[in-house]
């Protein structure tokens, strides 16, 4: 979740985090974000964090079904470039041409020859 957010800009959408995890439809994401922030306490109290570094993950609430229920998830700006240096080309992450790279006909992501785009 927390690298496609970063992919994203740095936001990921419920239906995405739905996607990823392969969690059914009705499934609600309470305990969802324990895990960031257990780890989160755990590394304070190593002393590899101070506790003054910015959440890594906070929860968008307020959809317009169900305004309890998250809308999505967004990490702070300044990990983005962070997680784009390790994870871009992955699966979560897929590579984007450089600007003034020659485009590559094969490429899917690529607009084709004569098809209007």
């Amino acid at each position: 979740m927390i690298v496609a957010a970063a992919a994203n800009g740095g936001f990921v959408d419920r239906a995405t985090v739905y996607d990823l995890a392969g969690y059914p439809g009705d499934r609600q994401l309470k305990g969802f974000t324990r895990p960031v922030s257990t780890v989160s306490r755990e590394l304070e109290d190593a002393g590899e964090l101070s506790g003054e570094e910015p959440f890594l993950r906070h929860t968008i609430y307020g959809s317009v079904e169900e305004p309890s229920w998250a809308t999505g998830f967004r990490i702070p700006d300044e990990t983005v470039p962070l997680l784009g240096e390790i994870f871009e080309g992955g699966p979560l992450w897929p590579s984007q041409p450089k600007q003034g790279a020659e485009l590559d006909d094969d490429d899917p992501r690529q607009p084709q020859k004569g098809s209007g785009q």
